[in-house]
């Protein structure tokens, strides 16, 4: 992405600074830097296909003998969010991605995302935004491309159901190469679910893209499905994703598959490792080379690191003298009747138990109080009075805490 991609995030990182200290009651904000680096293996690094190839892989790799190799990546990323009333969410996204292949090819490909999300009533939202993405590969460094694109969202939440329907459509500048332009559409239905208290996700999706390009050069059709499954548990997660497509060129028609298997430990709140396969495959389709089918393995060993800042302006209260725990976006207040504790302090599975945050009290009515922001996901928290666990009444759910007692479940929707 990029020239102008630093620019944006900067430009978005004032406006968190700008709107989270002078919004109202309920405001929130959010900022995230992450990076992984990794090393792994490419069984065809010199096709660089996807499941939707973009520009056609066969027109670029006719005459290259596929090879295998190694290779090392880089991701950066940075997002962030202001939500300066509770109805209104303004976020970005930026990802700069680096490959380099064992013999000498690299991959650049950056990508940045600003949008505004409204939620004017339950359970409905929107979100509407702005992408801008970019991509060279050395292979041929001449040709590469510029995407902006603007992108819509319906959705509606339940207590651990996400129905969406999205629209993107974007334009690909394509620069050194006889043809100087693509515009591509896509339209996706989604459904996500969360289910035995927020350990396991599934996902399902269908999804139709279309690409036309000038003078004829590039005409794409495809429509496909998407299966996710996923599961998280305090420091662990993995899962699988699947996703089969219908491919028709101009040149003729075909199958493609995107298969992705990850697991992941968390070993602190800033530091994790994860091992990822992918395999695409694309069959049938006359343009690629022998004429037949093309086949990808990618196997990587990432080392993940990741900051993040919260801001949060003012607790929000539950009803006088009532004890319970009340989620509202992502932020968690959490109140316990404890009259006679001489402390009382909140810990959980966010950051994988370290941290004690102590709760405001008492009261005159003998409440404890702390309001608290946590990602989306799912959380396991209990409260410590003087030391001994007491989990807080009037939680969505609870869980074994592996001790004989139990822990109060929170999920934080997206």
């Amino acid at each position: 992405m990029r020239p102008g991609a630093h620019f944006r995030a900067l430009g978005a990182l004032i406006v968190l600074a700008v709107l989270a200290p002078c919004s109202a009651q309920a405001s929130s904000a959010l900022l995230e830097v992450g990076t992984s680096v990794g090393l792994g293996y490419d069984s065809n690094n010199a096709l660089l296909a996807s499941p939707t190839p973009v520009p056609s892989p066969g027109r670029w790799v006719v005459e290259e003998e596929p090879r295998e190799a190694g290779l090392a990546g880089l991701t950066a990323s940075m997002e962030g969010w202001v939500r300066p009333v509770t109805w209104l969410t303004l976020g970005f996204d930026h990802v700069l991605v680096f490959e380099q292949f064992f013999d000498t090819e690299s991959l650049l490909a950056p990508g940045t995302d600003m949008w505004l999300r409204l939620r004017p009533v339950e359970p409905f939202s929107v979100q509407l935004g702005a992408a801008y993405g970019y991509n060279r590969h050395s292979f041929l460094p001449e040709q590469r491309y510029h995407q902006p694109g603007a992108f819509i969202e319906l959705s509606l939440h339940g207590e651990a159901h996400v129905l969406s329907l999205g629209y993107a459509l974007s334009h690909r500048i394509l620069v050194g190469m006889d043809h100087d332009s693509e515009t591509e559409q896509v339209i996706d239905l989604a459904w996500r679910a969360r289910l035995l208290g927020g350990v396991l996700e599934l996902g399902l999706g269908v999804w139709a893209g279309r690409i036309r390009g000038t003078q004829d050069y590039m005409q794409l059709d495809s429509i496909g499905a998407e299966l996710l499954v996923s599961f998280e548990h305090r420091r662990i997660a993995g899962g699988v994703s699947y996703c089969p497509s219908g491919v028709r060129l101009e040149e003729g028609v075909g199958l493609a598959s995107d298969l992705t298997l990850w697991f992941g430990v968390d070993w602190t709140s800033f530091l994790g490792t994860s091992l990822r396969y992918g395999y695409e495959r694309l069959d049938d389709l006359r343009d690629l080379p022998d004429g037949t089918e093309y086949e990808r393995h990618v196997v990587m060993l990432l080392f993940e690191f990741s900051w993040k800042w919260r801001k949060t302006d003012g607790p929000v209260s539950l009803p006088r003298g009532e004890e319970g725990i009340l989620v509202d976006g992502e932020r968690v207040t959490v109140t316990l009747h404890a009259p006679d504790a001489s402390s009382v302090t909140l810990t959980g599975s966010h950051d994988g138990w370290k941290s004690s945050i102590p709760l405001d009290g008492p009261d005159s009515d003998g409440m404890w109080t702390v309001t608290v922001s946590l990602p989306v996901g799912r959380h396991e928290v209990t409260c410590l009075v003087d030391g001994q666990t007491k989990a807080p009444f009037g939680a969505p759910s609870y869980t074994d805490d592996g001790f004989g007692g139990r822990n109060a479940v929170v999920l934080i929707s997206p």
